[in-house]
């Protein structure tokens, strides 16, 4: 009998905690991942 492992996963969107709107890169994350990153940088940054 095989045996299944369940691993939860949580998505967190950055808009959520942003007190500002940022415009988020028009590139998909494989094209440009250092824009995204400074893009959840930033959102996330500001909440404190």
């Amino acid at each position: 009998m095989k045996k299944i492992a369940l691993i939860p996963v949580l998505e967190i969107e950055p808009y959520d905690f942003s007190k500002k709107e940022y415009q988020f890169p028009l590139k998909t994350f494989a094209k440009a991942p250092l824009e995204w990153y400074e893009f959840w940088v930033k959102s996330i940054s500001d909440s404190n």
